[in-house]
């Protein structure tokens, strides 16, 4: 047969359990410690208080909970701990918090990746060359680099500037623009430098090559059109020499001037002797 309790053979004395601590039944021996997310701070009771939102408690036979921090709360009651703020949002003025709608969320152009983040500081700035439209951004992930043809100078930036006319930025995620190399163009397309066709040029910065007049030819790094020297003609870009027969004593020229009939050109030598060069003028054309 079980053993049974004779209520009136209890002891004289009985003894008040302490804070932190309660009995149910009569007649026990011991006292049982309040859980975590309970409490109590009186002497003799029966039970533990909840802990109530924006409080909670970790430990076993507290007399009290402990209130939400900074960066922290709790909307549910008998809990054992508060909820921090999500990453991309910080709580900075706000204890014994009872809601999620505490935490701010990082402005366009940072982001957190910090659970429980107690300040705004806490929000990092997306690096220059990189920009993000989004409220609470949780990663560096979440900032974007700028795309070709504009730049980002600055950091925590929402938003690229467009490079200026005759500047581009050739890869994405820059922080500045520069200018294409004489000779290139700046395709305003696809944001690219494109080197100009044969028989045309261009300085740097350009958008567009100037074609070469008749009589011309570019230079070597295509940034000018000169003239085609004595004995040389040209068209669309180049110079070639005069034929066999016939001279140009003028610098730009298009056609060269023939010989009289009994003469031809193209006979003398140049400095070296060995290679012969166009007749520069009709003096120079040789005697049959």
């Amino acid at each position: 047969m079980l053993d049974t309790i004779d209520e009136n053979n209890l002891p004289e004395q009985c003894l008040d359990c302490g804070v932190g601590q309660y009995q149910a039944n009569k007649g026990a021996t011991f006292c049982l410690p309040c859980l975590t997310g309970k409490f109590q701070n009186n002497n003799g009771s029966s039970s533990c208080e909840d802990c109530p939102i924006g409080w909670s408690n970790g430990a076993t036979a507290q007399q009290s909970c402990v209130s939400c921090t900074l960066g922290k709360y709790q909307d549910e009651h008998q809990k054992p701990s508060c909820k921090n703020c999500d990453r991309g949002k910080f709580s900075s003025t706000v204890t014994s918090a009872t809601t999620p709608s505490v935490c701010l969320d990082c402005i366009a152009g940072k982001y957190s990746s910090v659970l429980g983040a107690t300040s705004e500081d806490e929000c990092t700035d997306c690096a220059p060359g990189k920009v993000s439209t989004l409220l609470g951004a949780q990663n560096v992930d979440k900032c974007t680099k700028c795309s070709i043809g504009t730049f980002g100078e600055n950091e925590g930036s929402t938003g690229c500037t467009a490079c200026p006319s005759g500047y581009t930025s050739l890869k994405s995620g820059l922080t500045l623009c520069e200018k294409c190399n004489g000779g290139e163009y700046l395709n305003v397309n696809t944001k690219s430098c494109n080197t100009c066709a044969m028989g045309s040029v261009s300085k740097s910065g350009a958008v567009e090559c100037i074609v070469c007049e008749a009589g011309q030819k570019t230079n070597e790094e295509n940034t000018a059109c000169d003239q085609c020297d004595l004995g040389r003609v040209g068209n669309n870009g180049g110079c070639h020499d005069c034929a066999i027969g016939t001279y140009q004593d003028d610098k730009g020229q298009t056609e060269c001037k023939k010989c009289r009939k009994d003469r031809y050109g193209v006979v003398l030598f140049k400095a070296d002797q060995t290679t012969p060069r166009p007749a520069l003028s009709n003096a120079e054309c040789t005697e049959w």
